[in-house]
C-alpha cells in the first residue's frame, strides 16, 4: 500500500516500516534490560541515535557525488535517505565501547535483531501490490487522451501531484530534468484536480517544460492505486504493473535508485 493513514496522520508505507522497527527495538532493549542488564534501556537510547546518524552519513558518503554539487541537501532527511548497513556498523562500534560484558553484547545483538524483525514483518505488510495499469483516459495539456496502460513495454514513472502542494512544487524540476534525461523510461508527470489553465501558468512561472505532463482533473490514477497524498511517485514495470512507490518529496538519489541510474537527471549533462 503506498500509505498508511492513522486517524488524521498519514505515513509512507516504508516509513511506517521504520517507525515499527524502532518500536520493536526500543521494546525489546526494555524487556532485555529487566531480564539481563538493566543498563540495557539507556544503551537503547543513544543506540538509536548512533544509528540513525551514521546511516544518514553513510548514505550521503554513498552518493558524495550527488551531494556535493548540493551539500546542504544532506540535512534534507525528510526526503528519506539512510544506509542500513552503515547504521548498523555505527550501532556495533558504539555497543562495543558502551557494553564491556559479554551478556550485554548479547543482549543489544538480541534488541538490534528484534528491531529488525519488526522491521521486516511490516515491511512485507505495507509493501506495494502489483496493481495493473488503469485503462481510464487522462489527458495531456494538448487535450489528447492519455492511458497508463498504453505505456507498457518500458518502465514508466508516474508522479501525482497538484500545483498547490509545495513539495510537490519542489521536485518538479527534478523530475522534468529526468524524463528528458531518460528516454529509456517513461514518464508522466499527472497533475491532479486541476484545470491545464492552472498547470500550464505554474510551468510557466517556473520555467518547466510541458513535456509528460498530464491532467487528471478527476483524480482517476489516485483512485486507482490507492494514493491519499501528494506528491506520490509510482514506478511500473514494463508489462504495466506497479513495482514501487515512493510517497512525498523523492530526492536525486532515491529517484536513481529506483530507476538504476545513480544520478537520472545529469546523464545528459555529462555526456555533452
Amino acid at each position: 500500500m503506498p500509505a498508511v493513514q492513522l486517524g488524521p496522520l498519514l505515513f509512507a508505507g516504508d516509513r511506517l516500516a521504520a517507525v515499527v522497527g524502532v518500536i520493536g527495538f526500543l521494546a525489546a532493549a526494555a524487556l532485555l534490560s529487566a531480564l539481563l542488564d538493566r543498563r540495557l534501556a539507556g544503551w537503547a537510547t543513544t543506540a538509536l541515535l548512533v544509528g540513525v546518524v551514521a546511516a544518514r552519513i553513510g548514505h550521503v558518503a554513498l552518493h558524495a557525488a550527488t551531494f556535493a554539487t548540493e551539500p546542504l541537501r544532506a540535512l534534507m532527511v525528510w526526503q528519506g535517505g539512510f544506509s542500513l548497513p552503515a547504521g548498523l556498523l555505527g550501532v556495533a562500534l558504539y555497543t562495543l565501547l558502551a557494553q564491556r560484558t559479554t551478556r550485554a553484547r548479547l543482549g543489544a545483538v538480541a534488541a538490534v535483531g528484534g528491531g529488525l524483525l519488526a522491521w521486516t514483518g511490516a515491511a512485507v505488510f505495507v509493501a506495494p501490490q502489483p496493481i495493473a495499469a488503469p485503462t481510464m483516459p487522462i489527458t495531456t495539456l494538448g487535450d489528447a487522451p492519455l492511458r497508463i496502460a498504453d505505456l507498457a513495454g518500458r518502465p514508466v514513472v508516474v508522479n501525482l501531484w497538484a500545483t498547490w502542494c509545495p513539495p510537490c512544487r519542489r521536485e518538479m524540476p527534478l523530475l522534468t530534468e529526468a524524463a528528458a534525461a531518460r528516454t529509456d523510461v517513461g514518464f508522466v508527470l499527472a497533475n491532479q484536480g486541476e484545470g491545464a489553465s492552472a498547470v500550464r501558468a505554474f510551468l510557466a512561472a517556473a520555467g518547466l517544460p510541458a513535456a509528460h505532463v498530464a491532467i487528471d482533473r478527476f483524480r482517476t490514477l489516485s483512485r486507482h492505486y490507492g494514493v491519499k497524498g501528494y506528491p506520490t511517485t509510482l514506478f511500473l514495470n514494463p508489462d504495466g504493473t506497479l513495482r514501487a512507490v515512493h510517497v512525498g518529496e523523492i530526492s536525486r538519489e532515491a529517484l536513481g535508485a529506483a530507476l538504476g541510474d545513480p544520478a537520472p537527471a545529469r546523464r545528459t549533462e555529462a555526456s555533452s
